[in-house]
């Protein structure tokens, strides 16, 4: 786990590992740019199939229920939301990444939310593959 902070600027923490997609690659996601208001921010995951449907998921910081999702942990429970996306290609079949920018609204500096990414691929275990989740506190 790592985690990354400045005064006022909110902090993002990488939690647990993923599930292997195509070819035994592991999704990653992670929070690019500010986490203060107003900052534009953006979810990445990477390491994904090319062309794949990938769902993030927006919940709490908690973990999910044991055995919720095959072979992996869901460490933003409880969901409350998800927001889908299609991968860009790149030269190798699991070379591909989904983003997702977002500006950070004002008024919610201290609220928590966790992130983790759902990839949908035809060569990962079970037909899915899950990202590590990461845990973001919103500054000022």
């Amino acid at each position: 786990n790592r985690t990354v902070s400045q005064p006022t600027a909110g902090a993002a923490r990488q939690v647990g590992g993923g599930t292997s997609s195509t070819n035994g690659e592991v999704p990653v996601l992670s929070v690019q740019g500010g986490l203060g208001a107003g900052d534009l921010s953006a979810r990445r995951v990477q390491h994904v199939r090319n062309h794949s449907v990938a769902l993030l998921w927006m919940g709490g910081t908690g973990p999910a229920p044991a055995d919720l999702f095959p072979g992996g942990d869901l460490h933003c429970w409880p969901l409350q939301g998800a927001v889908p996306g299609i991968s860009t290609g790149g030269a190798l079949p699991t070379s591909g990444a989904v983003v997702w920018p977002q500006q950070v609204p004002a008024g919610l500096q201290g609220y928590e939310v966790g992130f983790q990414c759902l990839v949908i691929d035809p060569g990962a275990p079970h037909g899915l593959a899950l990202s590590n989740a990461v845990h973001v506190t919103l500054g000022g």
